[in-house]
């Protein structure tokens, strides 16, 4: 019978694979703190996938989350004016 990671394929494998390397919280969902989050300086989300949805605290008082779509590779900003961009997980920034 193989252990864990040896039965595992996909997504789930890379997930597993992250954490052998010390990450934790390979998908972020324990969130970020905001960068620069500037058009020249986005803060960078990063994923497996082509396409992730992400929400936006944009105040610290704040009482609602801004949900925006990301696409790899697009600069995208919120309505509170911080810039976000979606890059692969496994690339280099």
């Amino acid at each position: 019978m193989p252990d864990e990671l040896g039965g595992a394929v996909g997504i789930e494998r890379w997930e597993l694979l992250q954490k052998a390397k010390g990450d934790m919280d390979p998908f972020l969902l324990d969130g970020i703190k905001l960068t620069h989050g500037t058009k020249d300086k986005p803060t960078i989300i990063r994923s497996v996938c082509d396409t992730r949805t992400i929400g936006c605290v944009c105040d610290d008082d704040a009482t609602t989350v801004r949900y925006i779509e990301l696409c790899m590779g697009e600069t995208r900003r919120c309505q509170c004016g911080h810039f976000f961009k979606l890059v692969d997980a496994d690339a280099e920034v």
